[in-house]
């Protein structure tokens, strides 16, 4: 997926978040961190559109699909020396079956590291597990490790530079009696 600005900043981290289906490993998202700290989740699903969110180094957090803002722009504390506890960056549900629906085949080369979700984690129903991308102060739990309403069933930390960019698969307490 081409963000021809992004791109063009250097980029400081390179994350994959991507399903092992047997032997296939699939890429379903995109994490980036650039060289002034702003933090990009890149959706693979529909290149075409340019969704992503981003959390940029002034606090600003929007969701953009062709360039265009799709919420109201959300400022939060800045990702620098003085943030503190964990800030949700991103929520999204991953389906059973997933990895294969992108058919991204995921080159462990390209990245500085990569969560491996395996098949065998997600579920078919409608909403399937649910999955964060949070910023997260080092010494500080995630949103998601501390509440008594998810179950966490897959963590990764990438603790290259602070805060910690954080991924979570969970699932939420009752949501199969929705």
């Amino acid at each position: 997926m081409g963000n021809l600005w992004f791109e063009a900043q250097l980029c400081r981290e390179d994350y994959a978040i991507a399903i092992q289906d047997g032997s296939d490993l699939f890429q379903v998202l995109r994490v980036r961190r650039s060289a002034t700290s702003d933090v990009y989740i890149n959706f693979l699903a529909r290149p075409e559109l340019m969704s992503h969110t981003s959390y940029h180094q002034s606090g600003q957090l929007h969701h953009k699909t062709l360039r265009r803002r799709m919420f109201p722009t959300r400022y939060r504390q800045r990702p620098d020396a003085g943030f503190q506890g964990a800030e949700t960056v991103f929520l999204t549900s991953l389906l059973a079956g997933e990895g294969q629906a992108i058919n991204r085949p995921c080159q462990a080369s390209e990245f500085d590291d990569i969560m491996v979700i395996p098949e065998s984690l997600l579920v078919g129903a409608e909403f399937g597990h649910q999955f964060a991308v949070e910023l997260v102060e080092l010494g500080s739990q995630s949103f998601f490790s501390a509440s008594n309403d998810s179950t966490v069933l897959q963590q990764k930390w990438f603790q290259q530079h602070k805060p910690a960019v954080v991924c979570t698969l969970y699932s939420v307490q009752g949501a199969d009696k929705i």
